[in-house]
């Protein structure tokens, strides 16, 4: 079973989640506080339908075990580290969209560890723009990758910045010939724009 370490944070993402559960109108939650009355705290699946991103952040970070946070780390073939690392740095920019903030050319003021395998995804990071937009752009397409080998997600990202000439891709932290050079945005097989598996990929641009 996964452990999370006795400390505030913890403790605070755990009354957080279990105040919302014992709120919440859903009907899972509704169902199994009815069904299970004698526990006090949901089970983990209920948790992470009911996690906002940046308690997602904090939960995987407050695993006290480092192969368990290794373990989910795995299904993208990265180091747990970078992982919550990146984690934390999307919270950030999520809360910058979800409020309206400009993103595409902010200099954020969290950076997030880069990582040196795999090379894939290394060799298509722009380390000298470590603030930017883009390497945040390259991890998610390549997370997005690994949950679906046929993601169209990449191919969006290229036909927004297309649709947007006045906006130029070197202030979001683009190196030149990002297209051609780097291995994450040339993708082998594109899918059609209007599949499904597009329309559930958000942009953040």
């Amino acid at each position: 079973m996964l452990s999370l370490k006795i400390k505030a944070l913890g403790k605070q993402v755990m009354e957080d989640l279990i105040k919302e559960y014992s709120r919440s109108k859903e009907t899972f939650a509704e169902h199994y506080r009815t069904k299970y009355s004698h526990l006090s705290s949901p089970p983990i699946w209920i948790c992470s339908e009911m996690m906002m991103l940046g308690q997602l952040s904090r939960w995987l970070q407050n695993l006290n075990l480092p192969k368990d946070r290794q373990l989910i780390a795995d299904a993208y073939k990265i180091d747990e580290k970078i992982l919550i690392s990146f984690l934390h740095h999307l919270s950030i920019v999520r809360n910058h969209c979800a409020h309206h903030g400009r993103v595409w050319n902010r200099k954020f003021s969290l950076k997030m560890r880069l990582p040196y395998k795999p090379v894939d995804l290394q060799s298509s990071l722009n380390p000298k723009e470590d603030r930017r937009l883009y390497n945040t752009l390259t991890i998610l397409a390549y997370l997005f990758s690994h949950c679906n080998s046929n993601s169209y997600w990449p191919q969006r990202v290229k036909e927004l910045i297309k649709n947007y000439p006045q906006i130029n891709p070197v202030d979001m932290g683009f190196p030149q010939n990002w297209e051609e050079n780097r291995s994450i945005w040339q993708e082998p097989s594109i899918k059609s724009p209007t599949s499904s598996v597009s329309a559930s990929e958000p942009l953040l641009l």
